[in-house]
């Protein structure tokens, strides 16, 4: 199994057994008021099954407009989903370098809502450049103050630095995302659930089937995927629409500030827009890409091979 290392963070560790945990969400599904089965999208018979189950709801967090629509209106709109809050939580890896326009984001508008209504945030990071180095938990809370976009002592900004490259895109995936997100947190689901089973929900939109359709096969035994988004057929236009409404702006995008395929997602206009307000990014991106060049220039004019290679494929286009 691999390990899992803990360093002081902003937040305090809130004690959160699986005993505690489930004793003080009983308490919270069954309050001395008697009319608490009307405050219940669930009803009274389905409230009963459901104390009874006790599912874990796991939301891969992403931090952007699709999982920041799914949340906002959860807690809005009780009805748009069919359990308790207390068992929501709230998963995001943390590369280190999401942009700060994320940050600044959730912090004002996503984290204040988290802590109204005591949904567990937990927010992980990579504990070094090796799989046996294990993740590390940076917060853990059901009242969270601070997005951790530096992420854990490994981040993705150190790892390209080292390895003197950009973020690539290898046998159809982001080979970043995959290493920094997809599978941080799915040790924190190994050591956190065992087997227990438990619905893992995705912040698809409805546009984005393909997606969908590549996620799906790779259900784990006891994982439930849900699309939310797929299902009230909410494309991106709608959750922008929905944000505006709600929060008076829109959610941005959740990427790191130096990444590549953030211009195939929103338009190189929307990129150098955010380089201008964040021209912090707009230099790691360029350091990277500088680095990167400078390695291969190196490697071509060491490896006569490669030059010649190169010149001649650019005599036959």
């Amino acid at each position: 199994m691999v390990p899992l290392r803990r360093f002081n963070a902003v937040e305090q560790h809130e004690p959160h057994s699986r005993n505690q945990l489930y004793h003080a969400q009983l308490h919270q599904c069954y309050p001395t008021n008697r009319n608490w089965q009307y405050a219940s999208p669930i009803g009274r018979v389905g409230m009963r099954r459901y104390a009874a189950v006790r599912t874990p709801i796991i939301f891969s967090y992403g931090m952007g407009l699709d999982s920041a629509t799914i949340l906002a209106r959860w807690c809005a709109e009780p009805a748009t989903r069919d359990f308790h809050l207390d068992d929501l939580i709230l998963v995001s890896a943390q590369p280190g370098g999401e942009s700060q326009e994320t940050q600044d984001q959730n912090e004002r508008l996503l984290l204040p809502l988290m802590r109204q209504h005591g949904i567990r945030f937990v927010q992980l990071g990579r504990a070094g450049p090796s799989q046996r180095d294990g993740i590390t938990v940076l917060s853990d809370t059901r009242a969270p103050t601070t997005l951790h976009v530096a992420g854990g002592p490994w981040t993705l900004y150190d790892e390209l630095i080292q390895s003197g490259t950009v973020p690539q895109f290898a046998a159809g995936k982001r080979t970043c995302s995959h290493k920094f997100k997809t599978t941080v947190i799915e040790n924190w689901l190994k050591q956190e659930l065992g087997g227990q089973p438990y619905r893992h929900v995705f912040g698809y939109a409805s546009d984005e089937q393909k997606r969908i359709r590549r996620a799906i096969p790779h259900q784990r035994q006891g994982e439930t995927m849900e699309f939310p988004l797929s299902e009230w057929q909410w494309d991106r236009a709608a959750c922008a629409a929905y944000s505006l409404a709600l929060f008076g702006e829109v959610i941005s995008r959740s990427c790191c500030g130096f990444c590549p395929f953030a211009e195939s997602c929103g338009g190189k206009g929307e990129m150098i827009e955010r380089y201008q307000r964040y021209p912090d990014e707009a230099v790691q991106t360029l350091i990277l890409e500088h680095l990167a060049r400078a390695l291969c220039q190196a490697t071509r004019n060491s490896c006569p091979r490669i030059a010649s290679r190169e010149n001649l494929t650019r005599g036959n286009g």
